[in-house]
């Protein structure tokens, strides 16, 4: 992934190449020195355009995205700003196209649109054990029909008012006949039909940060499980949003790391468009997607933004000759494993570029906070792949 161009920037590779040549050219005088400062000028223009060609035609796992950054311009679809800023604000990752600002506007992600909305109006503020109802958001094609039967057995069991909402990504009519008969489960089937063809690629899960950002316009706060997540007997959920509401954590809480950071797990041309600094993708504890706590938020709806944005864009979600099967050795923080983990690695990217930029003008407390949930109260929610559930579950036919 990072290869000979790991410490190249157009700076440096200038410097390299004509450094020594442009001091001695002021030391050179009379016909043959102008003659030579205009071989080298040429020279100097001609290697200048290859090296701009070569930027633009090869292939772009050889180039350093870590260390290429783009000028702040030209970034705005009308009064919408379509190019990711990290936390130097001076430049700015790729612009995305203008065509899927209609996306947005039904979404309802634009910026013009959240910047009016009410969030702290909202019944999720007005929260009380009693009267509140965890809704669950999952989803699953005909391959995981098990391991969602096994889910919905977890939280049917754990929860006693507990809302189901599922995805269907590619069910056999017969596993939809049986999954309409569950208590307390609402069926969609996600619309593929209205997005880009990459988005059926359900390998690369763009289908997911879309998901949840329909989602979002339904329901002032809720989970999503992938389908391999159980909650723990005796639980207490209600810690989620009341330490959402008291201001201990993110309206957008991630669970657990995974043992290694965001630059060794992530294909360094996503950041063409998600540009994040080496530096902090190496020092950042990458963290899972499978489990997510979701309050409707101006800062929630930003990072939904711009996922949405790269999952609808597949050179940013998927680009060419991405794998997720890593290769790691000893230092899984520093190094590069050559692997992708495609919705994870967009949303850790945006996460932590927006929480640097501290837009509430506070300190908000990340996933690692002391007060986040799973450490105050010793809260887990485990992933188990391959479960299974062969009983009968809690119909209402």
């Amino acid at each position: 992934m990072d290869n000979e161009f790991e410490n190249l920037s157009t700076n440096n590779f200038i410097d390299k190449e004509f450094g020594k040549s442009g001091m001695n050219i002021s030391r050179r005088v009379g016909t043959k020195s102008i003659v030579l400062l205009l071989a080298i000028t040429i020279s100097f223009a001609g290697s200048v355009f290859i090296f701009v060609y070569f930027l633009a035609h090869c292939n772009s796992e050889s180039i350093d995205y870590w260390n290429i950054v783009q000028e702040r311009e030209n970034c705005y679809c009308g009064d919408e700003m379509m190019c990711f800023s990290p936390v130097n604000l001076t430049f700015a990752g790729q612009k995305f196209d203008c065509d899927l600002l209609n996306t947005l506007r039904n979404l309802k992600l634009l910026d013009s649109q959240t910047r009016n909305m009410k969030f702290y109006d909202s019944i999720f503020y007005k929260f009380s054990a009693s009267n509140w109802t965890p809704t669950f958001v999952t989803a699953a094609s005909e391959n995981h029909f098990k391991e969602l039967r096994h889910l919905v057995h977890n939280i049917q069991e754990n929860t006693k008012n507990g809302k189901i909402v599922f995805y269907d990504l590619g069910l056999s009519r017969k596993s939809v006949e049986e999954l309409k008969t569950w208590c307390n489960v609402e069926y969609h089937r996600f619309p593929f039909e209205i997005y880009p063809e990459h988005v059926r690629n359900l390998k690369n899960f763009a289908w997911k940060m879309l998901l949840i950002a329909e989602y979002l316009n339904k329901s002032p706060d809720f989970f999503y499980f992938d389908t391999s997540v159980m909650i723990a007997d005796g639980d207490d959920i209600t810690v989620f949003p009341r330490t959402v509401i008291s201001g201990e954590v993110d309206p957008y809480i991630l669970f657990s790391n995974v043992g290694h950071s965001v630059y060794s797990a992530t294909y360094s041309s996503m950041l063409s468009y998600l540009p994040i600094s080496k530096q902090m993708a190496q020092k950042t504890e990458m963290f899972q997607a499978t489990i997510n706590y979701i309050v409707d938020h101006w800062f929630t709806r930003q990072i939904f933004k711009w996922a949405v944005l790269c999952a609808l864009t597949k050179e940013c979600i998927d680009p060419e000759g991405t794998s997720t099967s890593c290769q790691f050795g000893e230092d899984q923080y520093n190094f590069s494993g050559n692997c992708h983990r495609y919705d994870q690695s967009v949303i850790n990217i945006i996460v932590n570029n927006l929480r640097h930029r501290d837009f509430y003008g506070k300190q908000v407390f990340d996933s690692l906070s002391p007060t986040h949930p799973m450490k105050l109260f010793g809260y887990k929610l485990q992933v188990s792949r391959g479960n299974e559930y062969n009983g009968k579950l809690n119909t209402c036919t």
